[in-house]
């Protein structure tokens, strides 16, 4: 009689574990998706959303960013560190408004996931247009 109730807590407590994970992933991708957008319509103040210390700008960073247009933005890889820390790869083409070149850069970002807010945060720098 106590082996189908051992069976059925495990049972219990991996499907409770497998539901944080999932909810944890969504929110991941939720929030790359988010970052993508903000990044493709040069939202510079929006940027700071993403971050737990957030970034001071100049008003020249701030033109700046308002000259860069991404044409494409590819999520090339994620690595999964831990739990709450994953690096990502992007490549972005973008071009400056001055200039008629479009150019390419690859960014390595990391995401921490903080469990008090349940969020992701973005801890590595803008990437240098």
């Amino acid at each position: 009689m106590k082996f189908p109730i051992k069976i059925i807590l495990l049972l219990l407590i991996f499907s409770i574990l497998s539901a944080c994970t999932k909810s944890r992933e969504q929110t991941f991708d939720s929030t790359l998706r988010a970052y993508e957008q903000v990044i493709r319509w040069r939202n510079i103040e929006k940027v700071n959303q993403f971050r737990k210390k957030p970034l001071v700008f100049s008003n020249i960073a701030k033109e700046r960013f308002k000259n860069i247009k991404v044409t494409d933005y590819e999520t090339t890889n994620i690595e999964d560190k831990s739990p709450v820390l994953k690096i990502v790869t992007v490549t972005m083409k973008y071009y400056h408004d001055q200039y008629a070149r479009e150019r390419s850069i690859e960014d390595k970002q990391e995401w921490h996931f903080d469990e008090t807010s349940e969020l992701w945060y973005i801890s590595s720098p803008l990437p240098n247009f």
